[in-house]
Protein backbone atom coordinates (compact mmCIF):
# COMPACT_ATOMS: atom_id res chain seq x y z
CA UNK A 1 0.00 0.00 0.00
CA UNK A 2 1.72 3.50 -0.60
CA UNK A 3 1.80 6.20 1.78
CA UNK A 4 -0.90 8.28 -0.21
CA UNK A 5 -3.62 5.70 -0.16
CA UNK A 6 -3.86 5.38 3.81
CA UNK A 7 -7.26 7.17 4.84
CA UNK A 8 -6.22 8.13 7.98
CA UNK A 9 -3.06 9.63 8.87
CA UNK A 10 -1.70 10.69 12.82
CA UNK A 11 1.89 11.37 14.52
CA UNK A 12 2.42 10.17 18.07
CA UNK A 13 5.23 11.87 20.11
CA UNK A 14 5.63 10.95 23.63
CA UNK A 15 8.51 11.20 25.93
CA UNK A 16 7.99 9.06 29.15
CA UNK A 17 9.50 8.17 32.23
CA UNK A 18 12.55 4.58 31.68
CA UNK A 19 10.41 3.22 34.33
CA UNK A 20 6.93 3.29 32.62
CA UNK A 21 5.16 -0.25 31.38
CA UNK A 22 4.44 -0.04 28.01
CA UNK A 23 1.10 0.20 27.02
CA UNK A 24 -0.82 -2.99 25.16
CA UNK A 25 -3.22 -1.60 22.31
CA UNK A 26 -4.91 -3.90 20.19
CA UNK A 27 -4.83 -3.09 16.54
CA UNK A 28 -7.62 -2.03 14.78
CA UNK A 29 -8.14 -3.36 11.52
CA UNK A 30 -7.80 -1.02 8.35
CA UNK A 31 -10.31 -1.57 5.28
CA UNK A 32 -8.48 0.36 2.24
CA UNK A 33 -10.89 2.37 0.74
CA UNK A 34 -8.97 3.02 -2.84
CA UNK A 35 -7.63 6.40 -4.05
CA UNK A 36 -8.19 9.66 -1.71
CA UNK A 37 -9.19 12.34 -3.69
CA UNK A 38 -6.23 15.03 -4.19
CA UNK A 39 -8.18 18.21 -3.46
CA UNK A 40 -9.84 17.12 -0.63
CA UNK A 41 -9.70 20.69 1.18
CA UNK A 42 -8.25 20.66 4.94
CA UNK A 43 -10.37 21.62 7.70
CA UNK A 44 -10.04 22.26 11.72
CA UNK A 45 -12.40 19.98 13.51
CA UNK A 46 -15.28 22.15 14.96
CA UNK A 47 -14.32 23.81 18.11
CA UNK A 48 -16.73 21.54 19.96
CA UNK A 49 -15.38 18.17 18.86
CA UNK A 50 -11.76 19.75 19.40
CA UNK A 51 -12.68 20.58 23.15
CA UNK A 52 -14.25 17.02 23.95
CA UNK A 53 -11.42 15.42 22.13
CA UNK A 54 -8.83 17.43 24.17
CA UNK A 55 -10.47 16.59 27.47
CA UNK A 56 -10.45 13.05 26.61
CA UNK A 57 -7.09 13.16 26.07
CA UNK A 58 -5.66 15.27 29.49
CA UNK A 59 -8.23 12.84 31.54
CA UNK A 60 -6.45 9.80 29.82
CA UNK A 61 -2.84 11.03 30.16
CA UNK A 62 -3.69 12.28 33.52
CA UNK A 63 -2.48 9.27 35.58
CA UNK A 64 0.11 8.19 32.72
CA UNK A 65 3.68 9.08 33.06
CA UNK A 66 5.59 11.13 30.65
CA UNK A 67 3.75 13.86 28.08
CA UNK A 68 2.05 13.11 24.94
CA UNK A 69 1.11 14.97 22.21
CA UNK A 70 -0.75 14.05 18.92
CA UNK A 71 -1.38 15.75 15.12
CA UNK A 72 -4.29 13.80 12.95
CA UNK A 73 -5.33 14.06 9.72
CA UNK A 74 -8.38 12.24 8.13
CA UNK A 75 -7.51 11.95 4.06
CA UNK A 76 -10.95 11.45 3.44
CA UNK A 77 -12.58 14.20 5.00
CA UNK A 78 -9.71 16.84 5.08
CA UNK A 79 -10.08 16.91 9.26
CA UNK A 80 -7.38 17.71 11.07
CA UNK A 81 -6.93 17.91 15.09
CA UNK A 82 -3.79 18.41 17.16
CA UNK A 83 -3.57 18.28 20.60
CA UNK A 84 -0.46 20.14 22.59
CA UNK A 85 0.62 21.61 18.80
CA UNK A 86 3.17 23.81 20.71
CA UNK A 87 4.80 21.05 22.87
CA UNK A 88 8.37 20.21 20.78
CA UNK A 89 9.40 16.83 21.68
CA UNK A 90 13.31 15.24 20.75
CA UNK A 91 12.30 13.21 18.04
CA UNK A 92 15.52 10.09 18.27
CA UNK A 93 14.65 7.43 15.76
CA UNK A 94 11.65 9.01 14.55
CA UNK A 95 13.54 11.54 12.87
CA UNK A 96 14.79 8.42 10.53
CA UNK A 97 12.15 9.30 8.76
CA UNK A 98 12.91 13.04 8.25
CA UNK A 99 16.26 11.91 6.92
CA UNK A 100 14.77 9.47 4.55
CA UNK A 101 12.43 11.94 3.32
CA UNK A 102 15.09 14.86 2.90
CA UNK A 103 17.69 12.17 1.33
CA UNK A 104 14.63 10.99 -1.47
CA UNK A 105 13.46 14.71 -2.09
CA UNK A 106 17.87 15.30 -2.64
CA UNK A 107 17.40 12.68 -5.53
CA UNK A 108 15.22 14.51 -7.57
CA UNK A 109 13.58 11.56 -8.22
CA UNK A 110 16.44 9.19 -9.69
CA UNK A 111 16.47 5.73 -8.56
CA UNK A 112 18.44 4.73 -5.71
CA UNK A 113 21.57 2.84 -6.06
CA UNK A 114 21.66 -0.60 -4.97
CA UNK A 115 24.25 1.07 -2.44
CA UNK A 116 21.38 3.91 -1.45
CA UNK A 117 18.95 1.01 -1.01
CA UNK A 118 20.75 -1.26 1.36
CA UNK A 119 21.38 1.87 3.84
CA UNK A 120 18.04 3.81 3.73
CA UNK A 121 16.64 0.43 3.99
CA UNK A 122 18.25 -0.86 7.28
CA UNK A 123 17.88 2.65 8.62
CA UNK A 124 14.32 2.39 8.48
CA UNK A 125 13.39 -1.55 8.43
CA UNK A 126 16.00 -2.23 11.19
CA UNK A 127 16.03 1.24 13.15
CA UNK A 128 20.38 0.92 12.13
CA UNK A 129 21.69 4.11 13.50
CA UNK A 130 25.02 3.96 11.63
CA UNK A 131 23.35 4.35 8.70
CA UNK A 132 21.03 7.10 10.11
CA UNK A 133 24.11 8.45 10.53
CA UNK A 134 25.74 8.16 7.26
CA UNK A 135 22.56 9.58 5.62
CA UNK A 136 22.21 12.42 7.68
CA UNK A 137 26.10 13.32 6.41
CA UNK A 138 24.92 12.33 3.21
CA UNK A 139 21.93 14.90 2.88
CA UNK A 140 24.28 18.13 4.73
CA UNK A 141 23.47 17.43 8.53
CA UNK A 142 21.65 19.66 10.29
CA UNK A 143 21.61 22.42 7.53
CA UNK A 144 20.77 19.74 4.73
CA UNK A 145 18.03 18.75 6.85
CA UNK A 146 16.65 22.25 7.87
CA UNK A 147 16.44 23.06 4.09
CA UNK A 148 14.74 20.37 2.92
CA UNK A 149 12.11 20.59 5.69
CA UNK A 150 11.85 24.04 4.78
CA UNK A 151 11.14 23.18 0.85
CA UNK A 152 8.15 21.17 2.43
CA UNK A 153 6.51 23.90 4.70
CA UNK A 154 8.17 22.46 7.71
CA UNK A 155 8.65 25.45 10.28
CA UNK A 156 8.71 24.55 14.01
CA UNK A 157 11.50 21.23 13.13
CA UNK A 158 15.07 22.14 14.97
CA UNK A 159 17.66 19.48 13.38
CA UNK A 160 20.08 18.77 15.79
CA UNK A 161 24.20 18.66 15.67
CA UNK A 162 23.17 15.05 15.70
CA UNK A 163 20.50 13.52 13.88
CA UNK A 164 18.72 11.84 17.14
CA UNK A 165 18.41 15.22 18.93
CA UNK A 166 16.50 16.93 16.09
CA UNK A 167 13.49 18.66 17.71
CA UNK A 168 9.86 18.80 16.56
CA UNK A 169 6.01 19.55 17.22
CA UNK A 170 3.77 16.85 16.30
CA UNK A 171 1.81 18.73 12.88
CA UNK A 172 5.40 19.59 11.70
CA UNK A 173 5.89 15.83 12.00
CA UNK A 174 2.43 14.93 10.23
CA UNK A 175 3.27 17.40 7.44
CA UNK A 176 6.89 15.19 6.77
CA UNK A 177 5.15 12.10 6.67
CA UNK A 178 2.46 13.03 4.75
CA UNK A 179 4.80 15.22 2.15
CA UNK A 180 6.90 12.12 1.40
CA UNK A 181 7.57 12.30 -2.31
CA UNK A 182 6.04 8.33 -2.57
CA UNK A 183 5.06 7.12 -5.18
CA UNK A 184 7.58 8.87 -7.60
CA UNK A 185 10.20 8.16 -5.12
CA UNK A 186 12.04 4.93 -4.84
CA UNK A 187 11.45 4.34 -1.14
CA UNK A 188 13.97 0.87 0.44
CA UNK A 189 10.75 -1.70 0.96
CA UNK A 190 9.02 -1.28 3.94
CA UNK A 191 9.62 2.10 4.15
CA UNK A 192 6.11 3.20 3.14
CA UNK A 193 5.85 3.59 -0.59
CA UNK A 194 5.67 0.57 -2.66
CA UNK A 195 9.16 0.22 -4.68
CA UNK A 196 9.54 0.76 -9.09
CA UNK A 197 10.62 -2.13 -10.41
Amino acid sequence: MRVRESSLFAVLLLATSASAAPATVAPRPVTPTGRTPATVAESALPPAERRALDRALERYLRERPGRAALAVHDRTTGARYAFRERTPFMLASVAKVDILLAFLLGKDGRRLSAYERRLTSRMIRQSDNDCAGELYLTIGGRDGLGRALHRLGVRHTVPGTSWGYTHSRPSDQRRCWSGSPAPEARCPPGAGATPSA
